[in-house]
């Protein structure tokens, strides 16, 4: 008898051809995790993996943490690989039989040249489990715990489940995007939400020194860092020094017009650091409606400067559902750090709700003219995890 986290995983399976790049790399990820821990052995059960401790004082707690920010998997469940024998099996269900509960018995032959038929072994173990484990009952409705027995060829799973995983796909079989990235609610949840759809993302973040502190910076890196444990690897990130630029929009742009032009210049920074890397899109927190800058004309305004695609998945969520996937994800707390960043410095009073691309053009121009043709912004570039 061994302990042994069962992995079970979600779109993955209706992968055609391509199928083996998103579970190889799944696979990989599972092996990292799991030889920080301790020594386990990995194996293939159909569509599920499993993790199986070669010693008996193995954490597996401390495994599932690890495995749940895991995209890809979907549900961990817990138990035991055990031969095939019954005797075996109902020890197993012993240890993982839960006292003073409802219950349900759920098994499977994978092999079907196994001698007791499901329902057969479902009676057998159910009736056991009522005379060995104190205060059970039968509920196969609506039980507190369902027990699963797998019978392989080889051997048998007994198992129970444990967390619901992160879903998604595995991290970096979806491409490369770049995210522009505050240190607000809005870009962290943006970004990890593209990373569940199987994207690496390359956080930007656009600052204002002196204007803005050591502070925002240090509050950016640990959402950043945050993110990376998602990740399971560290994240190129890029600073951005935008005073001048935020300078000459603030001295040149008509009030209602700062914060779109600002954006546009954003964008053309972002899209020339998506050429460097090799990114496929940009990311945005922008969610419709919910703030001046944040309407279809505006956006659209905005969108002109790109060459890339500009992923907004947070453009259907109000902030209500935005702020509890921020506090599910782990990045709320941070997030609300009072620290300034730079489009609260320099955001209009009365900001223009559906700007004219014309009078938006007109208004770059000579923000142009203000830096002058040698204009260079400057930027640092960390890996942070």
């Amino acid at each position: 008898m061994k302990k042994c986290l069962l992995i079970s995983v979600g779109e993955l399976i209706l992968k055609g051809k391509n199928r083996n790049i998103f579970e190889n790399t799944l696979i990989k990820k599972i092996k990292e995790k799991a030889e920080t821990i301790g020594p386990y052995e990995f194996k293939k059960y159909r569509a599920r993996y499993a993790v199986i401790a070669k010693t008996d004082d193995a954490n597996l707690q401390e495994l599932i943490l690890k495995f749940r920010k895991i995209f890809g998997i979907t549900v961990i469940f817990q138990g035991y690989v055990v031969s095939r024998d019954i005797g075996s099996i109902k020890k197993s269900v012993l240890k993982v039989a839960e006292k003073n509960s409802t219950f349900k018995i759920r098994s499977k032959r994978h092999d079907k040249s196994y001698s007791i038929k499901s329902l057969d072994l479902n009676r057998e173990i159910g009736e056991f489990v009522l005379s060995e484990v104190q205060g059970t009952s039968v509920d196969v409705h609506n039980p507190k715990q369902v027990i699963n027995i797998e019978i392989f060829e080889d051997s048998v799973i007994v198992f129970t489940e444990a967390v619901r995983g992160m879903g998604g796909l595995p991290y970096g079989t979806a491409g490369r995007v770049v995210s522009l990235f505050s240190g607000e609610i809005d870009s962290p949840v943006a970004s990890w939400m593209m990373m569940k759809r199987g994207c690496e993302i390359i956080p930007v973040h656009f600052h204002t020194p002196p204007y803005t502190g050591e502070g925002s910076i240090l509050k950016v890196k640990d959402l950043i860092k945050h993110l990376a444990d998602f990740a399971g690897k560290p994240l190129v990130s890029y600073f951005v020094n935008f005073t001048s630029v935020q300078l000459a929009v603030k001295k040149c742009v008509p009030d209602k017009y700062v914060t779109v032009v600002s954006r546009r210049f954003m964008g053309r920074i972002a899209e020339e650091i998506a050429s460097l890397e090799n990114a496929k899109g940009i990311v945005t927190g922008e969610a419709l409606a919910q703030v001046a800058s944040q309407t279809l004309e505006n956006m659209l305004c905005v969108d002109g400067v790109f060459g890339l695609t500009v992923l907004r998945p947070l453009v259907g969520l109000d902030k209500e559902e935005i702020v509890k996937k921020a506090r599910y994800i782990g990045t709320y707390d941070i997030s609300i750090r009072k620290e300034v960043d730079c489009c609260h410095l320099f955001v209009p009073k009365r900001p223009e709700t559906k700007a004219n691309i014309a009078g938006v053009c007109n208004a770059e121009k000579k923000v142009f003219e203000q830096l002058g043709k040698d204009w260079k912004y400057d930027c640092i570039v960390e890996k942070i995890g």
